[in-house]
């Protein structure tokens, strides 16, 4: 009968696109795991110790709280600033560090209990430079590698600075994967506890700015 005919609604040809990209990744964390992390770090012990130095300052730069910090600091500076100044782009500022910190608290938590419940050693000599050597639980610092707080955090925040400011895109990624490779060049994190940071920062961004998004949307349309 005419107006009582609908098109069926099928479900989302790609439905499936984030549980198989989860998949993959998690399935070359382990491939990297047990093919490259020790190779990797054996290569590293090579660099000289100036250029090696420089990675370790900016490893330094990259911890949490420093970062966290200086989020927070950015948050409160535009949040105070009068509304008539630059209104536009102020927006965006300030809408760009909220979702950094809270991407970046999503992430960490994400990571602090992956690296509770995983006990992974770090890839120190008191250790043998085994990544295979697991003490879940611990509680000590040489078995919290896996996953990379400092890799997470520069991942969240180069998905938010992608989100926010489209044209930053090749910056944000260079700076998230120097920050990755200080991790190993200074030898505190295995390839696979970096790139499993990457992957928590990059979909609790993902998560954060969609759920911000999708609320925006609603405002728009008076829900």
């Amino acid at each position: 009968m005419v107006g009582l005919t609908t098109k069926a609604r099928f479900p989302p040809r790609y439905g499936l696109r984030g549980p198989l990209f989860i998949a993959i990744a998690a399935v070359a964390v382990i491939a990297i795991a047990l093919c490259l992390d020790s190779a990797a770090i054996v290569a590293v012990q090579q660099i000289p110790s100036g250029v090696k130095a420089v990675f370790a300052w900016l490893s330094y730069l990259s911890e949490p709280l420093l970062v966290l910090s200086a989020i927070a600091c950015g948050l409160t500076v535009t949040g105070l600033l009068p509304s008539n100044i630059g209104q536009p782009a102020l927006t965006v500022v300030f809408r760009f560090f909220g979702l950094c910190l809270v991407s970046s608290l999503l992430s960490l938590f994400v990571v602090f209990v992956g690296k509770a419940l995983i006990g992974r050693a770090r890839p120190l000599a008191s250790t043998d430079f085994d990544p295979l050597l697991f003490q879940p639980l611990a509680g000590i610092a040489a078995f919290e590698s896996f996953p990379s707080a400092q890799a997470a955090v520069a991942a969240a925040i180069c998905h938010c600075a992608v989100s926010s400011f489209p044209g930053s895109r090749g910056a944000a990624l260079a700076a998230m994967v120097i920050i990755g490779f200080s991790r190993v060049v200074t030898e505190r994190h295995w390839p696979s506890d970096v790139i499993a940071g990457w992957l928590i920062g990059w979909l609790g961004a993902a998560l954060v700015v969609a759920l911000f998004s999708h609320r925006q949307r609603g405002r728009s349309h008076g829900f």
